[in-house]
């Protein structure tokens, strides 16, 4: 089932909360772009485009290839990672159009540790969603301090995508979700996130729920609808 959207109309499977998706072209059984444009239209409401491999040259290419194939009204749902947008402009001019028109990006911790932030450039700073994740306290204060339009506590439960590491759980969520400001800075949690802890999840502070292998195996369509019937349960 398809949805029919416009710039400003993000489908969201409850106002209150947000769907994020985070690729992965290693774990996707179809061509990522198109994986990509099936996620919008089924409404997930940001995906991050994070292939931390990638040299900024094959990512230039991956972005130039999702261009191609997502239609521009779901354009600012994308958020790049690691590279900014005028990194990406300085490299493929080419691309102005897609990079004006995106959400926004993400940076690492490492880059935050760098102070990038406090160096971007007007074009990077003129979009709407600029995050990054945190994984203990001190880069949640940094987050804070560094004024990002939305973090990531990662991660919250068991998850393949991080075999070996103990999960930091919800009293660490809570811990980020007391610590920032919820009015300007959205907190979105990553890390074994499923339907059947959804609700937990949003009660522990989140206000949005990002899913990595789910979203490339799963039907987009069911992830939706399972997500849906969730957080309709929450009060």
């Amino acid at each position: 089932m398809s949805h029919n959207s416009t710039q400003n109309d993000l489908i969201s499977c409850n106002p209150s909360y947000k769907l994020i998706a985070i690729p992965n072209r290693a774990l996707c059984a179809e061509d990522l772009p198109t994986r990509i444009f099936r996620l919008c239209e089924e409404g997930f409401d940001h995906i991050i485009v994070r292939e931390k491999d990638l040299s900024l040259d094959a990512y230039v290419l991956l972005l130039q290839a999702i261009g191609r194939t997502v239609p521009s009204r779901f354009w600012p749902r994308i958020l790049l990672h690691t590279y900014t947008p005028s990194e990406i402009r300085a490299r493929c001019p080419e691309l102005e159009e897609f990079l004006t028109t995106i959400g926004g990006f993400q940076l690492t911790a490492r880059q935050i540790n760098l102070r990038a932030a406090q160096h971007l450039t007007t074009f990077d700073r003129a979009h709407s969603f600029i995050g990054t994740s945190v994984h203990n306290k001190e880069e949640t204060a940094s987050a804070y301090s560094n004024r990002m339009s939305y973090v990531i506590a990662s991660h919250i439960y068991p998850t393949t995508c991080k075999p070996g590491l103990d999960p930091r759980g919800l009293e660490f969520l809570n811990h980020v979700a007391r610590f920032i400001d919820p009015s300007s800075t959205e907190l979105w949690a990553l890390g074994g996130i499923t339907p059947e802890r959804a609700c937990a999840v949003v009660e522990s502070g989140a206000q949005g729920l990002c899913v990595m292998s789910s979203a490339m195996i799963e039907e987009p369509e069911m992830l939706v609808h399972a997500f849906r019937g969730a957080l309709e349960r929450v009060s």
